[in-house]
């Protein structure tokens, strides 16, 4: 995965949380902000799931972190 990706969808996924919250705490009514965060939040999913899949065919191998015992 592409760690700027992540990192700003997670970024853009709590500021629409928060958002979400104070809307709750003052107990409105979902309006176009919450919505329209919440759609933005579903499309960038959705274009991390994209690219999780096309990524590897496009030469970006899959990274991880090796356990201590030396096992792979």
């Amino acid at each position: 995965m592409i760690a700027w990706f992540g990192i700003a969808v997670i970024a853009i996924a709590l500021a629409a949380a928060i958002l979400c919250l104070v809307a709750a705490a003052r107990k409105l009514a979902p309006n176009d902000y919450t919505m329209g965060a919440t759609l933005l939040v579903a499309l960038l999913l959705i274009a991390q799931v994209i690219v999780g899949i096309v990524a590897p065919f496009a030469g970006n191998h899959a990274a991880g972190i090796r356990s201590s015992s030396g096992c792979t």
